[in-house]
């Protein structure tokens, strides 16, 4: 598909940096599926991870010439916009019983060390892709149990605790390059090593989904969850989004001291995480 995003490239006169990323998302993720339906996905995605209408509405126009540009036919009636209603969602959440079949096909070998690396980082901390991609080996600091997470677009960046529990998968791993897709590829390598039927928009995040939902039930207070799985700061005065800074620097510079109401807020979910305990070697 690189011609055709070479030749939607060469029609354009200027913002290539505004226009061609967001033609190569979708072209990433469509995998050749241009329908009505494929774009629908496209949106609605954007939308869950926190896109404003306006950027979503960007998005149609751009697709739209795409497809005129490439001689494409553009699924959409001459009037239509973007409209992504909540019950047209398909947010899944994969069943815990395949998570834990999961950690228990790493743990026995049956994964490389990317794909445990990838899936101890899931399972613990609800990644998103775009975060398992942009881990680099600096950011884990093992003497000091801790991993930066640099979030996704609207999120907050922050340093995490590293359970003792998952330490020794995360030194081992060498934290490479790669890309969102191939981080995509590497879910679906799991899905394929443990016979799992290839399900339509399940990756990474139906982990994600299926961890906030089951920190809900175990009682954390929604504040907790938000700063856990990194959504976007809203309505926090600035005495309180002051006080969750992590502070660095000092005589001798040899570390980082957490913010406070971070550390908490991971003690907090540590003592309930459905899914930590499971890495132990005995588990």
């Amino acid at each position: 598909m690189l011609d055709l995003l070479d030749k939607y490239a060469a029609s354009l006169s200027g913002s290539r940096a505004v226009y061609l990323p967001k033609v190569k998302r979708f072209l990433d993720e469509c995998e050749g599926d241009f329908s009505r339906r494929a774009v629908e996905r496209h949106l609605n995605r954007l939308r869950e991870e926190g896109y404003a209408d306006g950027t979503i509405e960007l998005v149609f126009k751009t697709l739209k010439r795409f497809y005129k540009v490439n001689g494409l036919e553009w699924p959409f009636r001459p009037m239509e916009r973007p409209t992504i209603r909540e019950k047209e969602v398909f947010a899944p959440a994969l069943n815990p019983m395949l998570v834990e079949a999961m950690i228990r096909a790493a743990k026995r070998g049956r994964l490389n060390e990317q794909e445990t690396a990838m899936l101890v980082l899931s399972t613990t901390y609800g990644l998103r892709r775009k975060e398992l991609a942009g881990l680099r080996k600096s950011d884990l600091r093992p003497a000091e149990r801790l991993l930066f997470v640099e979030t996704a677009k609207r999120g907050r960046q922050r340093y995490h605790i590293v359970p003792d529990e998952i330490l020794p998968y995360l030194e081992r791993y060498s934290f490479p390059p790669v890309s969102e897709m191939k981080v995509t590829k590497i879910y679906y390598s799991i899905e394929k090593k443990l016979g799992l039927e290839r399900m339509a928009e399940v990756g990474w995040h139906a982990i994600r989904r299926i961890l906030n939902r089951l920190l809900v039930e175990a009682g954390l207070p929604e504040p907790v969850i938000m700063s856990f799985l990194r959504w976007k700061r809203s309505h926090r005065s600035m005495v309180g989004l002051y006080f969750s800074v992590t502070i660095v620097g000092g005589p001798e510079e040899k570390g980082v001291e957490v913010a406070r109401a971070d550390r908490e807020v991971d003690e907090a979910v540590f003592k309930v995480h459905p899914f930590v305990p499971l890495w132990k070697p005995s588990a």
